[in-house]
């Protein structure tokens, strides 16, 4: 009789060792033994008993035994083969993030190894020989995954596909195993405006591409009774649902605030905005502070001189002659001027246009500085000081192991930090001070009511309910609400166009363009890009946004200095020696004369020049 012995896997390892009668087999493997794929094959005969011999480094038992040498396989016995290697572990765990909106579980699979049979053709007696197996291991279960997210308290959005293809991964990975469902933000309140308010492009173009300085394109304007826009009220969001069942909140919304100016109603409904007056509608938005306003056109047919007096003026100025000397022109709108400035002031808070020259003036286009946007810059400070500080207290708080179930007034603390270890916060809260004293802040509630918080937290001799970490700490999340309504602002693009330029001083928020002669002897800034299609010798010239020049400096060397940001280029058709250039911190002087060049900062924080 044949028999069958099966040896049977230990430790979960795949080193199964059988003994098999095959129906088929053939007379001539009777007595003999031999191993294919890792399991071992044997045919006793009735007078004939196979044997193998086994290596040392194989822990084989024998009818629940070890043993080693030689041994004969007979009918009632049992094989199995024993590793001593301990079951290797996997590396996992399971994070949160900080919204508790996302559980990620980390998985790296380890490594096991084992020994298997090499094949052994059959024979009266053979010796069983391993080779050495290494594979990735991963014995995480379903089960294990479940009761760590219970002891997490995560109820809400597990997703059960991905936690299958966690636990059967080879390779290291991450997966999201719960979301939870993200807040609908709302919208702030907005104004929809429904005529056109800003010239877009102040002159036309010829086919060729040139600038036709003869048509201006015609300044937007509305009649007496149109609707210029409407108000929309803020949309409220919708709050999230977080993985452990808490809501995640959606920020606040605000509504705008109207300023109306001239020529400009609302109507009963709160919504619609009309014009009392005919002229150009004007719209100014600074976060959600929006003024509204209605100016015509000041047209001056002649020179601006002594016999006309200074012009001042809330829209545009037209003036088809000269700015003469010691003379002003001012305008909230756009100003053009048909000849000359000569020894003259020019300010326009839109853009202007000099069909002529600038002769020893001064230009300054764009609008000037908000007092509402330098208070905001200084809160912003006054933000990232306070957040300092109340690191500092939480310090404080647990090193004196304050262990009270109630807030823990630290009166003595704040007072203490803001004297001796906080003197920024306590310079820039009296520079806010200055600042909020100022008209233009009674209309917004919101900046008056955190200036007197500000005050009573920290520049007051009398403790309160304020001075606890929880009421700190609220404090600084409304000045960041604060910040964020006023962070979107919008301005009118304001740029410059001129024909020559000698002995001036311009600034401009916008754009500079230099279209004739050049630019001899004067100062140029500019927060946009500045082109000057003539020669520039000297004087200096700042470009935010980069400069172009055709020719700069001159044969006798006059010292010319074009400078930039680090990240802009400055672009010469003809660059002569004594031109000076910076670009972010870094200097060059040109000592020869070159042709069509760029400079730039290269990688290494170095000026390169390359041809175009």
């Amino acid at each position: 009789m044949k028999n069958k012995i099966m040896n049977e896997l230990f430790n979960s390892f795949p080193n199964n060792i059988e003994v098999f009668d095959p129906s088929f087999i053939l007379n001539e493997l009777e007595g003999k033994v031999w191993v294919r794929d890792g399991l071992i094959y044997c045919s006793p005969a009735n007078n004939k008993f196979p044997t193998i011999t086994v290596n040392k480094n194989i822990n084989l038992m024998k009818n629940g035994e070890h043993v080693e040498g030689t041994i004969v396989v007979s009918k009632t016995d049992h094989f199995t083969i024993k590793d001593s290697a301990p079951t290797p572990k996997v590396n996992w765990q399971v994070n949160i993030d900080s919204t508790k909106n996302r559980v990620v579980l980390y998985i790296k699979p380890s490594e096991r190894k084992y020994f298997k049979l090499e094949d052994v053709e059959p024979g009266y007696h053979i010796t069983l020989k391993t080779y050495e197996v290494n594979e990735p291991f991963n014995p995480l279960t379903i089960d294990e995954i479940m009761t760590k997210l219970n002891l997490l308290n995560i109820q809400y959005g597990i997703d059960y596909s991905e936690i299958v293809k966690a636990v059967n991964t080879k390779v290291e990975d991450e997966f999201i195993i719960a979301r939870g469902s993200d807040p609908t933000e709302g919208e702030n309140g907005r104004i929809e405006v429904l005529v056109e308010t800003k010239v877009k492009k102040a002159f036309l173009e010829k086919e060729d591409g040139l600038i036709n300085y003869k048509e201006v394109k015609q300044i937007p304007t509305v009649n007496i009774g149109e609707v210029i826009a409407k108000v929309h009220p803020p949309k409220a969001g919708i709050a999230g649902l977080g993985v452990t069942f808490q809501p995640i909140h959606c920020k606040p919304t605000f509504p705008i605030k109207l300023k109306l100016g001239n020529g400009v109603a609302l109507l009963r409904d709160g919504e619609t905005l009309v014009a009392t007056e005919a002229g150009r509608p004007f719209l100014e938005q600074n976060g959600l502070l929006v003024k509204v306003s209605i100016v015509s056109k000041l047209t001056h047919k002649g020179d601006v001189t002594l016999q006309t007096g200074n012009l001042h003026f809330k829209g545009d100025i037209e003036i088809f002659g000269n700015v003469e000397d010691g003379m002003k022109v001012e305008a909230d709108g756009s100003v053009r001027v048909s000849g000359n400035a000569n020894f003259s002031t020019i300010s326009s808070k839109q853009s202007l246009f000099i069909n002529k020259n600038i002769l020893s003036s001064t230009i300054i286009v764009g609008e000037n500085p908000k007092e509402i946007t330098e208070l905001i810059k200084t809160l912003s400070r006054i933000n990232q000081e306070l957040v300092t500080m109340l690191k500092s207290l939480e310090r404080i708080i647990q090193t004196n192991k304050f262990s009270s179930q109630q807030p823990i007034n630290i009166f003595q603390f704040i007072l203490h930090l803001v004297d001796h270890h906080s003197l920024d916060l306590k310079k820039l809260c009296s520079k806010l001070f200055n600042q909020s004293q100022k008209p233009a802040f009674l209309v917004d509630k919101e900046l008056t009511s955190l200036v007197g918080r500000l005050k009573n937290s920290f520049f007051t001799s009398l403790k309160s309910d304020l001075h606890t970490m929880p009421q700190l700490i609220i404090l600084a999340n409304d000045i960041q609400v604060v910040l964020d309504k006023y962070k979107a602002m919008t301005n009118e693009e304001s740029n410059l166009q001129v024909s020559y330029v000698l002995n001036s001083i311009i600034s401009c928020n916008g754009n500079i363009e230099i279209f004739g002669l050049g630019c001899y002897n004067s100062n140029i800034y500019a927060k946009g890009k500045v082109h000057i299609n003539g020669i520039l010798r000297g004087g200096e010239v700042f470009g935010k946004l980069g400069v172009f020049i055709k020719e700069s400096g001159s044969v006798g060397g006059v010292i010319t200095k074009v400078i930039v940001p680090s990240d802009e280029v400055i672009q010469f058709d003809l660059v002569r020696e004594g031109t000076f250039i910076q670009i972010g911190n870094k200097q060059y002087i040109f000592q020869t004369d070159w042709k069509k060049i760029v400079a730039s900062l290269s990688k290494e924080n170095e000026i390169e020049f390359n041809s175009y």
